[in-house]
């Protein structure tokens, strides 16, 4: 509040990652009173030789949701945060194809001709596949990308929608009569609970969001309403709960994805294998083998 009020310019928190001191916090001022400079990158750690990541958060959030992944790597990774448009000066956008061509222009100017690894959550997992694919297309190599609870995309498009909501409920159907005592009551509590949550989000506009967040949440949620995923020939892990279904990504990619599982908060751990407790931890998993 005290930079805007000062210098007239507004800074998102995630400015700290790419300008940790005093120096470098002014030459951020100065590069945002530019309009040529980019409002979408964030150098969450730009050091390094290894294959860059870039990542793009849920609509509504911002890159800070991975600072811990990126703390928790080493300092010759280079990783960059991919803001929605509109996060950090107010232009949202509410078509899907312009927002990953925003991307597309921004990422063209970062280690150009070297390989990358995508990175999406939820929404922004949209974004990271059509991406990928726009990338593999000009010719870029894409190493991995990473899909965090990804939305589910439709299995056939001849397919209707009565038939894929039927299937969904089959499933959990299922699930009820093969799960026994306690996990059969957690299994309920969770759908109830998701239940509510699905009927929260569809009738309210997020009232808990800053006023430029909520713009964001809102347009993305009008931009990823029409997408339809078209075939990408390279590879994707998914990374999801213990319980979420997957739902038509299997026809969408040439190469069977990989599916890593978390444990959810409604998830006892000492009843369950062990697994990692967040999609993060796939991720540096991955992270740390790969050069």
């Amino acid at each position: 509040a005290e930079i805007d009020r000062e210098f007239g310019v507004s800074l998102p928190l995630s400015v700290l990652f790419g300008a940790p001191t005093v120096s470098a916090l002014v030459h951020r001022i100065k590069e945002t009173a530019d309009p040529t400079a980019s409002k979408l990158v964030v150098p969450m750690q730009p050091l390094g030789e290894k294959t860059p990541v870039f990542a793009i958060p849920s609509g509504g959030s911002s890159v800070l949701i991975y600072r811990s992944l990126v703390h928790s790597l080493a300092t010759d990774r280079p990783f960059y945060g991919l803001e929605h448009p509109g996060m950090n000066d107010g232009n949202t956008l509410e078509n899907f194809d312009d927002i990953v061509s925003r991307y597309m222009q921004e990422i063209r100017l970062i280690h150009p001709g070297r390989a990358c690894i995508l990175v999406g959550k939820c929404s922004g997992a949209l974004a990271a596949f059509e991406l990928a694919r726009l990338l593999v297309s000009e010719g870029r190599s894409v190493q991995q990308v990473f899909l965090c609870d990804p939305p589910n995309v439709d299995e056939q498009l001849t397919r209707s929608r009565t038939w894929m909501r039927w299937q969904r409920i089959k499933g959990n159907l299922l699930a009820v009569v093969k799960l026994r005592g306690i996990e059969r009551l957690d299994f309920l509590r969770h759908r109830l609970r998701l239940i509510r949550e699905l009927i929260v989000s569809r009738f309210s506009k997020r009232p808990d969001l800053p006023l430029s967040q909520e713009r964001v949440y809102e347009a993305s949620r009008s931009a990823v309403r029409n997408y339809s995923a078209k075939p990408y020939p390279g590879k994707v892990t998914i990374v999801v709960g213990m319980r979420n279904v997957l739902s038509g990504w299997q026809s969408v990619c040439a190469i069977p994805p990989k599916v890593c599982r978390y444990y959810g908060a409604s998830y006892r751990k000492d009843r369950y294998p062990p697994i990692n407790s967040d999609p993060g931890g796939h991720i540096r998993e991955y992270l740390e083998q790969e050069s």
